[in-house]
């Protein structure tokens, strides 16, 4: 292993192996033999040796540590690239991550400085060292037929996910996949949701019953706070915090009110404008935000790009300026005029805000 300098970063590849489907979907994971987090479980991966492929030097550290031989399987798909401050307590590392999805487990056995290697079901997963919770969140993405350029479920050999009936619902990808396939229109509810409050569940519960099963909860960072989240985010990351615990605590809240969330975003390094990702989304959809984000919608950037797609916007009360709430709705109806705006009803949660949580922790 290559020690760190202040100039230059260690390079690092991973491995994200997925297998199954439904509730029985499983990830390959090894338990650390040494510090740092010496007993958590990981991805099989580690350093690039000087000069070497990085393909290959996944290949290698995914062999060397659980014996696995993917030398002549379907290529990977790479994953974003990890660098973030902070996230190897080793110094200035930069991650290549590899995806690939199996058909079923295969055989493996731990070695080098792996003290296990196993597969585990995702309903029993808790959380990963790292920063390999917001890498498997990335993964898991692919598994949703949602984004153009996250198609890559086409290389893999499994259909997605199905999340099982509503009763042992655990949504750690896609809802059931022929069903989502189905829906005409999707309704996306954006936020950072850290942390989720009772007033994002009053939002979700104040939507018809016949709509929430359209809903998609996206946990996303905005560019528009990002000091504050920022040092939050690097808060959280510093506790070790993993980003699919987080996914898991926000399906948990919403388990019982039938909407979906999705996990593409969890643990993003940077932030990500919802202009970046929106006009890209393969069916058509609406969007459903408070009258603060409604009343701030010019400021986004670049919003025309997704307002001229955008079927409707459904507004819950928030804020309650009636002035500022008129010059936003003149300004978005010279956007796309055919743009439908449903005004919700006012709910008891509606001034509990994640910003001022976060302010008083």
């Amino acid at each position: 292993m290559n020690k760190n300098t202040y100039d230059k970063p260690s390079l690092t590849v991973d491995a994200v192996i997925l297998s199954g489907n439904d509730q029985q979907m499983k990830l390959l994971v090894v338990e650390r033999k040494n510090s740092p987090f010496k007993g958590k479980l990981v991805f099989p991966g580690g350093f690039i040796n000087q000069y070497e492929i990085p393909y290959k030097a996944m290949l290698r550290e995914l062999f060397e540590e659980t014996s696995l031989n993917l030398e002549n399987f379907r290529r990977g798909v790479p994953l974003k690239l990890r660098g973030m401050k902070g996230r190897d307590p080793r110094g200035w590392t930069i991650t290549i991550p590899y995806l690939f999805y199996l058909p079923k487990p295969l055989k493996v056995k731990a070695g080098d400085d792996a003290k296990k290697a196993f597969w585990i079901k995702l309903a029993e997963l808790n959380e990963l060292a790292f920063d390999h919770g917001a890498i498997l969140c990335e993964a898991l993405s692919y598994f949703w037929d949602l984004i153009a350029g996250r198609e890559s479920i086409k290389l893999f050999s499994g259909p997605g996910f199905d999340s099982g009936s509503d009763s042992d619902y655990q949504g750690f990808a896609a809802p059931k996949y022929l069903e989502f396939k189905k829906k005409k229109e999707l309704i996306f509810f954006g936020g950072s949701f850290f942390p989720w409050h009772q007033g994002h569940t009053s939002v979700l519960m104040s939507m018809p019953k016949n709509l929430r099963d359209k809903i998609i909860v996206v946990p996303d960072r905005n560019p528009l706070k990002e000091i504050r989240e920022y040092d939050q985010y690097n808060h959280y990351q510093d506790e070790h915090q993993c980003a699919y615990k987080f996914y898991r605590h926000i399906l948990s809240k919403v388990a019982n009110i039938g909407v979906f969330v999705y996990p593409g975003f969890c643990g993003q390094e940077e932030a990500n404008p919802t202009s970046s990702w929106l006009p890209y989304v393969k069916k058509s959809f609406s969007l459903l935000m408070g009258d603060d984000s409604f009343i701030g919608l010019k400021k986004w950037i670049d919003p025309e790009k997704f307002l001229l797609k955008t079927k409707k916007i459904y507004v819950v009360p928030r804020l309650d300026d009636n002035l500022k709430i008129a010059k936003s709705l003149k300004w978005i109806k010279s956007v796309n005029k055919n743009l439908i705006i449903d005004f919700r009803d006012h709910h008891q949660y509606q001034h509990i805000s994640s910003t001022n949580i976060r302010n008083k922790i």
